[in-house]
């Protein structure tokens, strides 16, 4: 009996106990089993403990903050709202960069013209706050410095700056400046900035100048084409200019008259080769012209690379390059004809006055001859290699002082090796310059060549006098002269050659020379031998 009662009372225990687990878990807020910071669940009381603790509370009066405080109920989480997006920032504005043409001013290192390259960071701002990209800088002042610039070793290096300070100095100068919006993508833009910014370091901004390969202007070519894909080298690769450097050259030095001139005689082929529109754009004002007949290819199909140019200062004063590139030519060609002239009077003078003008041939002749060869070895200008004017003037004729000294000494002397080597010289100078207008190799100013040539003629008149004719009796071909005949019928011929000899009566050799014996046929007294022949002369 005890036992089943004891049961009973341990099942209506545990029956007693779940319903309450029950109640208490019924109340209790859902989280979710991974959050590790949710409030651990408050054991609910029973009603009739809650009841019993009021009325006790009321009964005894117990004053707030006396008593024990129950825990505080799990607080419910409120809902978060979703975070309102922000409005976007404004897009950055896409870069532009322009092309800048400078024309030629009044100092000589101008007359080439200048480009640069304008880059804008906001298309909308101030254009002052712009930078420009600049590779045409150098220093005139280093040693040597006009050495190494004919044989082809001056550094130039780029820089940036803003375009305030360098369009003042260019206004300054009173230099044309025209600029160039370039048409291209935000990703050939952005390639175009990469290559400035990476050109103007300095490990990386310095080169090795060339007026016709490597400039201010051919660097800018470069970087657009690399830009653009290789767009402008292969639609201005194959157009033919039909001009060559060597007539930019005489368009740039027409205000300098001395450049001019002598720009005619150190050119090689390179100098005279035509170019394409390619190789032509090494002077700025070409590189502007090309580039404007060059299309890419747009959002809206192909289009022009440069819109249209904007002025930016116009020239005041007069257009510094004259209009006459071929004047130094025509001046040559003229002082070529003088020479051969007056070497036709040049046989009519002394010998002390032929030695003299020999002279004036042969050093000019030897100098420049030299300078043809130290730039054929030494420059690194292909312009001025493989010259062909080195037929024309030699450091050969280094020889020729020997016959001049000899006639400012007015000594006697047989120059047939000298004649004859004059006669050599002259005859491949004539086939020099006779051909070069047909023979592509042999290309160059003509005018130079010419000039060779009277120069050559001159020496050879100077070493060869013109015969003079002397009134004689004649000798007949059969009667022979003798001895005892000459003292009565030779006072004038001896008279005449007294007043021209130096030293009163002349010997035979100098008659020779003066009165050119053996061509001049006049009444003269030689010893004849035993055979009745007459003894021969010196000429």
């Amino acid at each position: 009996m005890k036992r089943r009662f004891f049961l009973m009372a341990l099942l209506w225990l545990s029956g007693f106990w779940v319903t309450f687990q029950a109640d208490a878990w019924a109340q209790l807020p859902d989280f979710d089993e991974e959050d590790e910071d949710a409030p651990e669940p408050v054991k609910p009381k029973s009603r009739k403990a809650e009841e019993k603790k009021a009325a006790k509370d009321a009964k005894t009066g117990k004053k707030k903050g006396k008593a024990k405080e129950d825990p505080p109920a799990a607080p419910v989480p409120e809902p978060v709202p979703e975070p309102v997006p922000e409005p976007p920032p404004p897009p950055k504005p896409t870069p532009r960069v322009d092309l800048v043409i400078v024309g030629p001013g009044d100092d000589v290192y101008t007359l080439y013209g200048h480009a640069a390259l304008l880059v804008r960071e906001d298309p909308h701002g101030p254009i002052e706050q712009a930078r420009v990209y600049n590779f045409g800088i150098t220093d005139f002042k280093k040693p040597n410095y006009a050495y190494n610039f004919l044989t082809g070793r001056v550094n130039f290096w780029g820089d940036d700056k803003s375009f305030r300070a360098a369009r003042s100095g260019w206004v300054r100068e009173d230099r044309t400046v025209v600029r160039y919006p370039l048409n291209l993508t935000p990703e050939q833009t952005a390639q175009l900035i990469w290559r400035l910014e990476h050109d103007v370091k300095p490990e990386f901004r310095e080169y090795r100048y060339d007026t016709f390969r490597e400039n201010c202007a051919t660097r800018l070519r470069d970087a657009i084409d690399e830009a653009v894909g290789g767009a402008i080298f292969a639609q201005l690769w194959g157009v033919q200019t039909g001009r060559t450097y060597h007539d930019e050259v005489r368009r740039a030095f027409t205000a300098d008259f001395l450049l001019l001139f002598g720009s005619e005689f150190p050119t090689g082929i390179e100098m005279e080769r035509q170019r394409n529109a390619w190789e032509m754009m090494f002077l700025p004002e070409y590189l502007g012209f090309w580039l404007q007949r060059v299309t890419v290819s747009g959002p809206e199909g192909p289009m022009p690379l440069l819109s249209d140019p904007l002025v930016v200062h116009q020239r005041q004063g007069p257009y510094p390059l004259g209009n006459h590139p071929q004047a130094g030519q025509w001046v040559i060609g003229v002082w070529a004809f003088l020479v051969v002239a007056g070497a036709l009077f040049v046989r009519r003078l002394g010998r002390r006055l032929r030695g003299a003008m020999l002279l004036l041939f042969a050093l000019p002749s030897v100098a420049w001859g030299t300078v043809l060869v130290a730039l054929n070895l030494w420059s690194c200008w292909p312009d001025v290699r493989e010259s062909f004017l080195l037929l024309c003037f030699m450091p050969l004729d280094l020889l020729l002082l020997w016959p001049a000294v000899t006639l400012l000494l007015n000594r006697n002397f047989r120059f047939r090796a000298m004649r004859f080597y004059l006669w050599g010289r002259l005859l491949v100078a004539l086939a020099v310059s006779v051909l070069t207008p047909f023979v592509t190799l042999l290309h160059g100013p003509v005018a130079p060549r010419f000039l060779a040539v009277a120069g050559l003629f001159w020496a050879l008149c100077c070493l060869t006098r013109r015969e003079q004719t002397v009134a004689c009796e004649p000798v007949g071909p059969s009667e022979p002269i003798r001895s005892d005949e000459s003292d009565q019928k030779m006072p004038a011929v001896e008279t005449l050659l007294a007043d021209e000899a130096p030293g009163g009566v002349s010997t035979s050799e100098e008659m020779a020379e003066e009165l050119g014996a053996g061509e001049v046929i006049f009444k003269r007294a030689v010893p004849v031998d035993a055979a009745g022949k007459m003894e021969s002369s010196d000429e």
